[in-house]
């Protein structure tokens, strides 16, 4: 049996693990054995490339070792050997640099030791059921918000407008309730055209701080104190709010954008292309990052979606889809790759057979639990404007006019 090749669904999974520490390796095989793993094992390249050889796994899970290195040239033959054989290495929570090349040598995958027992059997079942594909770091250009789908604001307008602005941005007002839109920032210009930087909602806050309170010692708030800084703030302009600001080159790594916004307690940071603005990165984005990276133990938030679609479909959305085998009219349906790696090696047929991945097209869904989802050029994004920004100057200039960006969509025919 060859690597990534299943007869059938039912067989176990053939798994080679290679520790050179034989009672740490020997605990692991046990514990995969009793999740139904067919386990071979290895405390050396060389005894591993002969095992290789001879019975090729579906798998191989590999320690780096004490200090990366012997991992590492462990790797690099195993990748000569089987290029296509799938490899999860086992690495320090200190080792950045051993995981940045075992990525790069081609590992699957880089899990933190002591790794969870469950969370390796979820992975390895992905990686042979097929999901083999090797984790990649996005750009900021990918992760980044467009700067059209921003509120602007000139720097000689007044804050009553900035906090005008900020509130219709952060906010949808509906009969009797506040809805979150996401926003909390706006852009602030010169009358030139020119970008100063980003107001936040905390710069509005720090705004109602008294002056004497920034300077002396602790001393209590009083009842009433909140509503008079509100009337005084007087005629500071955007201009003024606009201090001493953080920026992010469109080609520069992604950590040294998560660098600047650590160190200055950002929500976001804009992005400059030769010195224009072009995006936001948010704190929000990074998130929805870390989860598609980190890999999360099962049972936990979905990452790293996949569309799943049933029967004909035309653009710009899915038309009808089948029944599946209960009667029950399938929906689109939002799974983590580890997620729909089970259900594809199931023994038992499930009602989900039939699906295939599919690349939806922007707009708003709902995912198998029942919940909104924004899909903006098949990657999932925060917010309705977000995905407006990527369906050009017509849907922007609706926006102009109605206000409202899930209106927008729903006129558009993007509610799905």
């Amino acid at each position: 049996m060859g690597a990534m090749t299943r007869s059938r669904a039912a067989d176990p999974v053939a798994l080679l693990l290679i520790d050179s520490e034989t009672g740490l390796r020997q605990v692991a095989a046990r514990a995969l054995e009793g999740r139904g793993f067919r386990v071979a094992q290895a405390d050396s390249a060389e005894r591993a490339l002969d095992l290789i050889g001879d019975s090729p796994p579906d798998a191989v899970v590999l320690d780096a070792g004490a200090d990366g290195d012997d991992g590492l040239a462990a790797l690099a033959k195993i990748r000569a050997a089987a290029p296509r054989l799938p490899v999860i290495m086992l690495v320090d929570e200190c080792e950045t640099s051993v995981a940045m090349s075992g990525i790069a040598l081609g590992a699957v995958d880089v899990l933190r030791m002591p790794a969870d027992i469950d969370h390796l059997a979820n992975r390895i079942r992905s990686l042979a059921a097929g999901d083999a594909k090797a984790p990649r770091e996005k750009s900021i250009a990918e992760l980044m918000i467009p700067a059209s789908a921003y509120q602007r604001v000139y720097e000689d307008e007044p804050v009553q407008r900035v906090i005008k602005v900020l509130t219709q941005s952060l906010f949808h007002a509906v009969p009797g309730k506040l809805t979150e839109k996401g926003r909390r920032s706006v852009l602030v210009y010169s009358r030139e055209e020119v970008f100063l930087g980003c107001i936040r909602l905390n710069d509005i806050l720090d705004l109602l701080i008294p002056p004497s309170r920034r300077v002396t010692t602790y001393e209590p708030f009083e009842p009433g104190m909140f509503v008079a800084r509100c009337k005084l703030l007087g005629n500071t302009t955007a201009g003024d709010l606009v201090g001493e600001q953080r920026f992010v080159d469109i080609d520069a790594p992604l950590m040294e954008a998560v660098q600047l916004m650590v160190v200055d307690s950002l929500i976001n940071i804009p992005v400059l292309k030769e010195g224009t603005l072009v995006g936001v990165l948010t704190d929000r984005n990074l998130l929805l990052e870390i989860c598609n990276l980190a890999s999360l133990a099962p049972g936990e938030t979905p990452m790293d979606p996949i569309w799943l679609l049933k029967g004909p479909h035309e653009a710009p959305g899915w038309g009808p889809l089948e029944q599946d085998s209960r009667g029950d009219k399938l929906d689109v349906l939002l799974f983590d790759r580890d997620a729909w790696a089970l259900v594809r090696a199931a023994t038992a047929p499930t009602r989900y057979e039939g699906l295939a991945p599919a690349t939806p097209t922007s707009g708003l869904y709902l995912n198998n639990q029942g919940q909104p989802v924004y899909l903006a050029e098949g990657m999932q994004v925060a917010t309705a404007r977000d995905v407006i920004a990527s369906l050009g100057k017509t849907a922007q200039a609706l926006l102009l006019e109605v206000g409202d960006p899930d209106l927008v969509l729903e006129r558009l025919g993007r509610v799905y």
